[in-house]
């Protein structure tokens, strides 16, 4: 479907980037990208303030999920793209 929309400029920078790393339409990673929220706003909203096994085992780890802060999701690939453009 076509339509017309206003995105911040952090967001339409952002999904051109990675529509260019993943050889895809700025369209299709909008799209990507909101059935991925989506989802995780209805696994949160069923799941506010419970401890999963998951998590119990990742603490058992030493690793702590945090919350997205801002709205913003830590990924691999974004930890990828950020390496690159650092040259690391």
């Amino acid at each position: 479907m076509r339509t017309t929309i206003n995105l911040d400029d952090d967001i339409y920078y952002t999904t051109k980037h990675i529509a260019s790393h993943e050889n895809k339409t700025a369209g299709e990673v909008l799209s990507q990208l909101a059935r991925l929220g989506l989802q995780i706003q209805a696994t949160s909203s069923s799941a506010i303030n419970e401890t999963t096994k998951f998590d119990r085992e990742l603490a058992d780890l030493g690793l702590i999920p945090y919350a997205a802060q801002n709205g913003k999701i830590v990924t691999n690939q974004l930890v990828n793209d950020m390496r690159d453009e650092e040259g690391i």
